[in-house]
């Protein structure tokens, strides 16, 4: 008797991708608590980081080393363009709202999770693409920022001139 298994070939990479995925991801975010002080301090100043004591490129090694986990594990669940996405425009969005690295920290999240949310329940009632809607949201969102926002807005630097 001869027992046939029939295994599609997307399934077995794609249960395998899965968890390394996950796996990548984890890692990274340890890698980023561990050693978010250093990072802040080489990405402002490493002259000053190197003066005391942090070793500089080991620091340089391991933020790139986090950065090519979240591109790996990222590019396995969605694709390059929204992992693009999703890496510039919150930070840059946030740059735009705030001068305060602490902020920035909290308002970048904030914004790739109200754009992926967004996107997706966005896309479910337009019957579209998640990944393009999410990129849009993304966009929109950074527009607004770079023409209302505070300190950086091209529409509030006119009313300020103006004013003047």
């Amino acid at each position: 008797m001869t027992i046939h298994t029939t295994v599609r070939a997307g399934e077995a990479i794609r249960t395998q991708a899965g968890e390394h995925t996950g796996t990548a991801a984890l890692i990274a975010l340890g890698i980023v608590a561990v050693c978010a002080r250093a990072f802040t301090l080489w990405a402002f100043d490493p002259i000053h980081a190197r003066s005391l004591g942090f070793p500089v490129m080991v620091v340089r090694s391991l933020l790139l080393v986090a950065m090519a986990l979240v591109v790996v594990a990222g590019v396995q669940a969605v694709g390059v363009i929204l992992v693009v996405s999703l890496l510039i425009t919150p930070g840059a969005t946030a740059y735009l709202l705030t001068s305060k690295f602490s902020r920035m920290l909290v308002i970048a999240p904030v914004v790739a999770w109200l754009s992926g949310v967004g996107g997706i329940l966005l896309s479910y009632y337009l019957d579209v693409s998640s990944g393009g809607t999410i990129v849009s949201m993304q966009s929109a969102i950074f527009a607004a920022a770079f023409l209302f926002a505070p300190r950086e807005g091209l529409v509030t630097r006119r009313f300020i001139r103006a004013a003047a």
